[in-house]
């Protein structure tokens, strides 16, 4: 007979009144131990000074808010298409709110009782003059009118659906928590794990007393120092890892590559006009001078290559908007590493993309005698076979490709230079096994997993220079460049004639003015437009108009007078180049696309960007398609056509949907706002979150509970600073004093891989 085996001290099954059942529940949605639901950080808290009175309530429309009301009717409205509890509250100023239920509308209507006071927090909305919250998803029954009064806070918990599902309400949540933290502190759980001197220097909450604090704050002071410490600590040992690993890296990487690049410094540095070897040559030879920003930029990624002063790879970002002339800057520091003796790689993520940078590197560099090689999908067997040969003998130069180019049977004889533009569109890992070529040859063994040291059984391990190049950079990138983990080079000139793109916002019912408009560019200027959608064709998940309908619509009506092409994902490799070479060449006048041309596509005469359903593309996607035009010395515009759902105007929209639809207009909004990329790149990682920043992920939110890396860049510097200097002064935390922070860090980390120095 099987015996369940007796839980650990720690687990939520041993709470007294938790049922088998809601133990269950709580252990799928990711909450087993005491320690998961004591690190549950409340989402935002419920202040009794910040109620907004229900007669004010029109001021703050689909804004979130707290009120308070007691029930005067509760009833089940019948509906044609489905039935609604409306249960109407008022309070001391007069004001009216109904709070509307499509779930169990009959069992909703009996909950609430006549006189019956309760907290809700949620967005409102307006429906026939009528205020009302639909579906909100937080409200509570006080038990007296003094159970929430001036002065308290009401911690708030987002509750997985399956919770609530399982029966468990806010109430019985926030007790579980509290159980929680007092099991832990029966357990000795919270014990301190900041070395003793950051929490005097930084006069930091004991470790205990911050968690009750921040489930059950006293004041709202309180509350943000107890917050102030938990967010340094998680910030802590974040900083602590990453200082870890590049120490680690450093010490395993024997195979540098120590560049020459003295030569090409002088000519940069018009210290010198003498051209001895290529690389001087091409950049003498450009028939433009470099901008201020990209000779920096250059001068940076030189020195890096040099390894002045340091003995391990250069990791660098360089950052520039759409059109800046990074590229070139890419390809000056490629011949840098060529006139060395090595192999390039440049990545990029389509073939489109990839055959226009080897078009462009190949013209730039007809009269000189290196060899570009493209390596892409659909290639003929024999050609495939021609090109790795070159590449694995080191006939190649540069190789430009897709993914293809860290498939497994891709040889380089000496890769010490590798390139990857529109980083964001690279997972990590495959970023990594493009770094990781160059060692292959090596047979390099696994090398010991302790984190504070670090032993090579082969130090033939050559290990290349990176450039990432991206107009914005993703929220995983951003969050390393924060932590001080990447270089960051910076081009913001514009070449000269290049105007800034106005950006506008509209809603679907507005096509007609937004044709008109694109009309009038075609007929009057002869410029060309760009039409793009999300999706290529229908699917269950999302019910956007599909490329090809949109296509067959628009060439039949609103451009029937014009010629319309269509570029979209399933196309083969040279269709689309086709589809391309034949807008650049004005063969069409309006393009209908999906985000095939999201990167790369360079047609100086399309002046309009029209992006339907804008509220399904990330906003590194936005800004990358709105780089698409403004690329000659014509007035550009990017028009965001937004579903009409965010226009505000939906009936019955609920709590949820009103979040979603404000926090997509504010996505939106901030791209109307700014076309700088950095900008755009920290509100995407406020939206999304920082990506795991040790993993695999590039979106979602990684052991950061209640850091913001954005709003708490003071605590990230500190941070970053001491875990720097702490593991200067005692490399293995071996001293008695930091023993606790080193378990802590063990218990963290102890598994983990890193991606670190693939950006």
């Amino acid at each position: 007979m099987l015996v369940d085996p007796v839980p650990p001290p720690n687990s939520l099954r041993r709470l007294k009144g938790l049922s088998p059942k809601k133990a269950e529940a709580l252990a799928q949605a990711g909450f087993e131990y005491v320690e998961d639901l004591a690190f549950h950080i409340p989402g935002r808290y419920l202040d009794a000074r910040a109620l907004i009175p229900l007669n004010q309530l029109r001021k703050h429309l689909r804004e979130p808010v707290s009120v308070r009301g007691s029930v005067i009717s509760s009833l089940v409205i019948p509906g044609r298409r489905r039935s609604r509890a409306a249960v109407m509250l008022q309070d001391q100023s007069g004001g009216l709110l109904q709070l509307v239920f499509f779930d169990y509308p009959e069992w909703r209507a009996k909950q609430f009782q006549t006189g019956d006071e309760f907290l809700i927090a949620g967005y409102a909305g307006e429906y026939k003059s009528v205020l009302q919250i639909v579906q909100p998803p937080f409200i509570e029954h006080l038990a007296s009118p003094e159970e929430f009064v001036q002065g308290q806070m009401l911690p708030l918990y987002y509750l997985p659906t399956s919770l609530r599902k399982a029966g468990i309400r806010d109430k019985e949540f926030r007790s579980l928590v509290q159980k929680s933290i007092d099991a832990g502190k029966g357990l000795d759980l919270f014990t301190e794990i900041l070395p003793p001197a950051l929490l005097k220097r930084h006069r930091l909450m004991p470790r205990t007393e911050s968690i009750e604090e921040v489930h059950r704050p006293k004041t709202p002071e309180r509350l943000e120092e107890a917050k102030r410490r938990l967010k340094y600590e998680e910030i802590f040992f974040l900083e602590l890892r990453l200082a870890v690993e590049r120490i680690r890296m450093r010490r395993a990487v024997k195979g540098v590559v120590k560049y020459d690049v003295s030569r090409m410094m002088a000519v940069l540095e018009e210290k010198s006009s003498e051209a001895q070897g290529i690389a001087e040559r091409v950049l003498l030879s450009l028939p433009f001078r470099l901008t201020d920003d990209q000779r920096r930029a250059l001068r940076e990624i030189l020195y890096d290559m040099s390894k002045e002063g340091q003995s391990y790879p250069m990791n660098r970002l360089l950052q520039g908007d759409v059109g800046s002339g990074k590229t070139i800057v890419a390809l000056l520091a490629m011949l840098a590493a060529i006139e060395n003796g090595y192999q390039c790689a440049f990545m990029v993520p389509t073939e489109v993309l990839a055959v226009q940078h080897f078009d462009t590197i190949s013209r730039i560099l007809k009269d000189t005698p290196l060899k570009t090689a493209l390596l892409i999908g659909g290639q003929s067997k024999r050609e495939r076979a021609a090109i790795l040969a070159s590449v694995a003998s080191g006939e190649t130069h540069i190789a430009v490709g897709t993914h293809a180019l860290f498939q497994k049977n891709v040889r380089f004889q000496r890769l010490g230079f590798v390139v990857t533009d529109e980083q964001h569109r690279f997972g990590v890992a495959q970023r990594k096994a493009l770094i990781e070529k160059s060692a292959e040859a090596a047979n390099v063994e696994e090398f010991e997993r302790d984190m504070f040291r670090v032993t090579l059984h082969t130090p033939e391990i050559v290990t290349p220079d990176v450039l990432l190049m991206t107009a914005t950079p993703i929220p995983r990138t951003l969050a390393l460049t924060i932590y001080g983990d990447m270089e960051v080079s910076t081009i913001r000139e514009l070449p000269s004639g290049r105007k800034p793109i106005k950006t506008m916002l509209f809603f679907e019912h507005d096509h007609a003015q937004i044709y008109k408009a694109a009309i009038r560019r075609i007929e009057e200027r002869g410029e060309q437009v760009f039409i793009v959608y999300p999706l290529r064709e229908k699917s269950q998940k999302v019910d956007s108009e599909a490329a090809e309908k949109a296509y067959e619509d628009l060439r039949s009506k609103a451009f029937k007078k014009f010629r319309v092409g269509l570029v979209h994902g399933k196309l083969s490799s040279q269709e689309k180049q086709d589809v391309m070479r034949r807008f650049r060449q004005k063969e069409f006048d309006v393009l209908v696309a999906t985000t095939v041309i999201e990167v790369g596509v360079d047609v100086p005469n399309a002046t309009v960007m029209i992006i339907e359903h804008a509220e399904r593309f990330g906003l590194a996607q936005l800004h990358q398609l709105r780089g698409r035009v403004g690329r000659g010395s014509a007035d550009s515009a990017c028009v965001l056509v937004a579903s009409e759902k965010l226009a505000g105007e939906a009936e019955n929209e609920t709590s949820d949907e009103i979040e979603q639809s404000s926090l997509a207009l504010e996505r939106l909004r901030t791209l109307v706002a700014t076309s700088d990329g950095f900008k755009i790149a920290e509100a995407d990682m406020k939206f999304r979150g920082t990506g795991e920043i040790l993993g695999l992920k590039q979106s979602g939110k990684v052991r950061l509970n209640i850091a913001d890396l954005t709003a708490d860049i003071a605590l990230v510097e500190q941070a970053l600073k001491d875990a720097g200097e702490l593991l200067e002064q005692d490399t293995r935390l071996a001293r008695p004093e930091n023993r606790p922070t080193r378990e802590e860090f063990l218990r963290q980390y102890r598994d983990a891989e890193s991606y670190l120095h693939v950006g």
